[in-house]
């Protein structure tokens, strides 16, 4: 005794059920290469590839240029109370180059001290124009 009855055979049902199975995966498949498409152009910016690459991104060091001069009209240092020594340097149009005794400040330093610097630049600024 049959406990289904149907008028197609079980060869046609299977069939139905394998190609819906293939219609989705297919659509599935459309839908991750039309993503792909459509962001192929986007490029990560240095700073959020090294951080990626180092999987950290609050103690990444900013860059140092090798060329840097340091000299007495582009350099400030300056010690607090408790012994810690901060040197600000300003070359040009590039960004301040900020250190905490002697190493060069993470990216998290730069935000906490952002007002030390900020005022550092200032007064290194009014040094270089009364020279």
């Amino acid at each position: 005794m049959r406990d289904k009855i149907s008028l197609r055979p079980k060869s046609e049902r299977r069939g139905a059920r394998t190609a819906r199975v293939w219609m989705a995966a297919s659509f599935l498949l459309l839908v991750i290469l039309g993503f792909l498409y459509w962001n192929r152009d986007t490029v990560l910016p240095a700073e959020v590839e090294t951080m990626v690459r180092t999987k950290d991104s609050t103690s990444a060091p900013l860059e140092q240029p090798s060329m840097q001069q340091e000299t007495a009209e582009n350099t400030i240092t300056i010690k607090d109370p408790s012994g810690t020594v901060y040197k600000l340097t300003l070359n040009g149009d590039a960004p301040p180059f900020f250190y905490i005794d002697g190493k060069p400040a993470t990216s998290t330093e730069m935000e906490k001290h952002h007002l030390m610097i900020t005022n550092l630049a200032r007064v290194l600024k009014e040094k270089r124009t009364k020279q």
